[in-house]
């Protein structure tokens, strides 16, 4: 299934998606919803399917050229904080 099938799109999501896995950007909780941002998804003409919940647009999708790079980058922040962690 796409990852915009069951996950919902947030501005700050709990999620990201990179090269079809999701990783947490935080200490998750029974619970949470799990949420991603949709413009890091790549989509060649821009659009993404589903509006955002809470503000009722909808995200624009980046290129792959600046979606891929662009969740490399937050990844590398999210690996860099765990590396941090006792």
């Amino acid at each position: 299934m796409p990852p915009g099938s069951c996950i919902n799109h947030s501005d700050s999501p709990a999620l990201l998606y990179h090269c079809g896995i999701s990783f947490a950007q935080r200490d998750l909780k029974p619970g949470d919803e799990l949420t991603i941002d949709y413009r890091l998804l790549p989509a060649e003409d821009g659009e993404q399917g589903f509006c955002d919940v809470a503000t009722g647009r909808l995200p624009r999708g980046l290129k792959p050229r600046e979606s891929l790079p662009r969740a490399a980058r937050r990844l590398v922040e999210i690996l860099d904080t765990i590396h941090e962690m006792p």
